[in-house]
């Protein structure tokens, strides 16, 4: 079973799943997500507006500046910069409208920001985010909450579940009956990235994303992304960053992915 490999074998499993389901660069998977067909002219034009709208954050910019002696000095580059994955982030909730999304795994909110000030844009959508901080952890050393850089006007769109992700997540999914966009970025194992893409899968709608951060640390996304139907997409940023967008029904169970897990 495909765990956790060197660099190598991970980048050849991204090889492969690339191969199979075409990797697309930022505006060609954006265009995918519209619910009508764009000129690429008006699809390009709007991912420079939401990249400016990302750059006129001025909300996480406050909160980034009030709690900068917990972050690192290039934390706003990062958040605000063109060169990371964050953009397309940002920009897929912008044009996919989502009206539930579920994070699992908080820490420091940045993420939660990102798609919250999406969603307020968007006029639409409520975010769940699920964490469980332990003993020990940097944010409960220094005091902090999870999601402390999360700005308070955008917290009306948002419900925190301080919470063990194995027993929360599925009987949230079942509340909810469906999840819009699903953001993976808690417990990095292969076992428990495949466990939290095989849960959500089935509560994804047709139009619907499984999103996942920090990639390479396994090749549970890639394992994940191979088995599932033709019909998907996918797309990356900076080899770190990876999202499947569902194309059709039916609704893939476990049978369906086989000996990966």
């Amino acid at each position: 079973m495909p765990s956790e490999f060197g660099k190598s074998t991970i980048y050849r499993y991204w090889w492969q799943a690339t191969l199979k389901l075409g990797q697309k660069n930022d505006v060609e998977f954006l265009s995918s997500l519209y619910s009508t067909p764009q000129t690429p002219e008006k699809v390009q034009s709007d991912w420079d507006q939401y990249q400016q709208e990302l750059r006129n954050f001025e909300g996480l910019k406050k909160t980034v500046a009030q709690y900068k002696q917990f972050i690192h000095p290039t934390y706003e580059d990062f958040i605000l910069g063109s060169q990371t994955w964050v953009p397309l982030l940002y920009a897929t909730i912008r044009i996919q409208q989502p009206e539930i999304v579920v994070e699992t795994g908080c820490a420091t909110g940045t993420t939660a920001s990102l798609i919250l000030y999406a969603l307020e844009k968007n006029n639409k959508g409520h975010l769940h985010s699920v964490d469980k901080r332990i003993d020990g952890d940097w944010i409960k050393t220094n005091n902090l909450s999870s999601g402390f850089l999360v700005p308070e006007e955008l917290k009306h769109r948002w419900t925190f579940i301080d919470a063990e992700l194995i027993t929360e997540l599925p009987s949230l999914l079942a509340k909810l009956g469906k999840v819009d966009f699903f953001y993976h970025d808690s417990d990095h194992s292969y076992v428990h990235q495949m466990w939290e893409y095989l849960t959500a899968w089935p509560y994804i709608p047709v139009g619907g994303i499984v999103a996942s951060d920090d990639l390479f640390h396994n090749t549970a996304f890639f394992d994940f992304s191979r088995q599932i139907p033709e019909d998907l997409q996918i797309t990356n940023r900076g080899h770190n960053f990876g999202l499947v967008l569902r194309k059709q029904l039916p609704i893939m169970d476990h049978a369906t992915i086989g000996g990966v897990y």
